[in-house]
């Protein structure tokens, strides 16, 4: 066959394979394929030497006839073509067996990347590498053996098949229905926006993706080359953070571990007490993974507390992340030193991952929570696996986690019991005061401050998906310099301020606001004794909450289990029981949350920051540009450009306490609301 065979006619004029990422690729060992592809780029072809070809020396005419006859015997319409292709698609979105225990269905791909409204998606950053070959005469057939799939190196999806599955797929989808020849499936295939590619270009690119490993590996090599100085010029630029790397024997890398000084500092004196730890796996094409310690500060940001680069997530790697986190002094924030951070117990939420063992035995002090959306995950796992026929919602296993007592508790189960048996039976397996809201507070008296699942890491790995694909000293850079942006711009909360102008945080401020906002609707009732007291709702709740100034917390509502603070129940009691001869108002009853506040040391803006240190990144070497060229601290907007602390409403702008009679010579049990147990 002569290499101007005119078969541009059955291919998309408009359509130009070189404008969308290369979404499907379907290598055609067949002349006919290379005579049409000659149409769709600019760039010459080699010419195939294709010597079993049946119809490689036949002439113009000819090929064309024996074309025509091929696609009347196998083929009769394009229809039937583009219904076959359809089928593949459809089977790729849903056919196959998903791996997250959430459903009975997976993907050949990414859902959202891969699939546009039930087509392929010419934007898709993951390729399905179909291949045919010609059986017969002019007949093309799906080779499912050959056929594979690659993930882009940025691509999240939690559903990847194994090779088998998407060879069945492929195969149920084009395996017993009418061949197609070539220019009627090359033709389909470019109206779906599907590049064919001849062996030809394939090893085009296969060469072109060599020499640009060929790169990337030279330049690897220099990024772990420069891990040494790179961790000395960390540690000198930055008193009170630390970094660390370890080699074998062979000098070969094994982990890479960074802290940041100025995120612990933080935690010392204005953070919640909640952590969260977890892996993530490494994008690199070298693999590896990714340890994450995260906290939140005051406001309810999220903090990269230390973080390490290994092999993977063993026991061992875990217990020397541990260690790294000792030297570094991470272990005065997780309860190694009460006394130096003056706050309440520690704990962290993780999965159920049993090397996390290893870090806890580290750190005795911080208390252990499991995540509750990951107990989801394994109790719906845990439902297939015995091929349970009860369905459940989410919101079951939430209520049972927030639960505020045991009877509670029990109830929640039973619920949950009657709708799906065996999820029931595996949740009531799973220690209770380690995702129980009652047991936890009872148990280890933490607060958890309303976190319920170790999202703070998940969000991180999220934040970080396209770094995740750097060798571990670029994935450094990116990390330091990400969090020496947030530090930047609270340079001027490193003064503490005032103590009459301490002001809530927004985190806090939201709490305070709902908690006043919603005590009015209850009423309290005075029974035996001078420190208790029944709170019920106006609306006739039967449902009613004790008050007792004397335990911690005070009431045993969800909220002051979780934050131990004043809850609407102790406020409404405040409010309608000791300050009613003052008629007291929602800025009295504020100033007393503030005060209390203040007292607890918690969730205060900038409180004892001064002294803190500002984060800099530093330098590899003289070769590179220096890093402040990229991140400059003072081109980042410094925090006297937004609003200061002045500028937003002082305490004194509300009615202070002395203006009235002072709390003594009404009722003095109010003191014990004051006062930190």
């Amino acid at each position: 066959m002569s290499s101007d065979v005119e078969l541009s006619a059955d291919l998309d004029p408009g359509y130009d394979p070189r404008l969308a990422l290369p979404v499907v690729h379907a290598a055609v060992d067949d002349v006919l394929g290379h005579a049409a592809l000659r149409g769709m780029f600019d760039e010459p072809q080699e010419k195939e030497d294709e010597e079993t070809d049946l119809i490689e020396n036949e002439s113009k005419v000819k090929a064309e006839r024996c074309l025509k006859d091929a696609l009347g015997r196998t083929y009769p319409t394009t229809q039937a073509a583009q219904q076959a292709i359809n089928k593949v698609m459809t089977l790729m979105g849903k056919k196959l067996k998903r791996k997250n225990g959430k459903s009975n269905r997976t993907v050949f791909a990414c859902d959202s990347a891969f699939l546009k409204n039930g087509h392929f998606n010419p934007q898709a950053q993951c390729t399905c590498i179909i291949y045919f070959r010609k059986r017969g005469e002019g007949v093309w057939i799906v080779d499912a053996n050959t056929s594979i799939f690659h993930h882009h190196p940025y691509c999240i999806s939690v559903a990847k098949p194994t090779q088998k599955e998407m060879n069945a797929g492929i195969d149920a989808g084009l395996g017993n229905i009418p061949h197609a020849t070539g220019a009627t499936l090359m033709s389909s295939l470019a109206t779906q926006h599907i590049i064919v590619q001849t062996a030809t270009e394939k090893r085009r690119m296969y060469r072109a993706n060599e020499k640009r490993r060929q790169i990337n590996a030279a330049d690897e090599a220099c990024d772990f080359n420069l891990i040494p100085a790179f961790v000395e010029q960390y540690k000198a630029k930055n008193s009170g953070s630390h970094a660390a790397y370890d080699v074998d024997e062979n000098m070969v890398f094994k982990s890479l571990f960074f802290s940041i000084g100025p995120t612990i500092d933080l935690m010392k004196s204005a953070g919640i007490p909640t952590f969260a730890l977890d892996g993530t796996h490494s994008k690199n094409h070298l693999g590896g993974t990714i340890l994450f310690l995260v906290a939140y500060d005051s406001n309810g940001h999220i903090r990269i507390v230390a973080f390490m680069f290994c092999d993977g997530e063993t026991s061992e790697n875990y217990k020397l992340f541990a260690k790294r986190c000792k030297v570094a002094g991470v272990g005065i924030i997780l309860g190694g030193d009460p006394e130096a951070s003056n706050r309440s117990p520690p704990s962290c939420r993780t999965d159920r991952a049993a090397a996390m063992n290893a870090f806890f035995e580290g750190f005795p002090e911080l208390t252990r929570l499991y995540c509750v959306w990951h107990l989801i995950r394994n109790a719906r796992a845990h439902c297939l696996s015995k091929n349970s026929r009860g369905k459940f919602h989410d919101n079951d296993m939430w209520l049972i986690a927030d639960s505020c007592s045991k009877e509670d508790y029990d109830t929640n189960l039973r619920k949950l019991k009657a709708k799906a048996p065996v999820a029931a039976t595996y949740m009531k397996n799973v220690d209770v005061d380690k995702w129980v809201l009652y047991a936890i507070k009872a148990t280890h008296n933490v607060d958890t401050n309303g976190y319920r699942t170790n999202g703070a890491a998940e969000s991180v790995n999220g934040r970080l998906v396209k770094a995740r694909a750097f060798t571990p000293m670029k994935m450094a850079e990116v990390i330091l310099l990400s969090e020496s942006k947030a530090f930047a711009l609270m340079s001027k909360a490193h003064e503490a301020p005032n103590p009459n102008h301490v002001l809530l945080t927004k985190w806090a401020d939201r709490k305070v606001e709902r908690e006043f906002s919603l005590h009015e609707a209850y009423k309290s009732e005075r029974i035996a004794g001078d420190h208790y007291a029944y709170v019920s709702l106006k609306s006739g709740d039967t449902k009613r909450r004790e008050v007792d100034l004397k335990a911690d917390p005070p009431c045993k509502c969800g909220f002051a289990q979780n934050y131990s603070l004043p809850c609407r129940h102790v406020i409404a009691w405040a409010s309608h029981c000791i300050l009613s001869s003052l008629r007291a108002s929602k800025h009295q009853l504020r100033a007393l949350y503030l005060s209390y506040l203040q007292k607890k040391r918690r969730s205060v803006e900038g409180r004892g920051l001064k002294g803190s240190r500002i984060m800099v990144v530093g330098v590899k070497t003289e070769e590179y540009a220096p890093l402040e060229e990229y991140f400059p601290l003072e081109e980042y907007s410094p925090l006297e450009e937004y609003a200061p602390l002045e500028e937003y409403s002082p305490l004194e702008e509300y009615s202070p306490l002395e203006e009235y009679a002072p709390l003594e010579e009404y009722a003095p049990l109010i003191m014990a609301l004051l006062l930190v147990p």
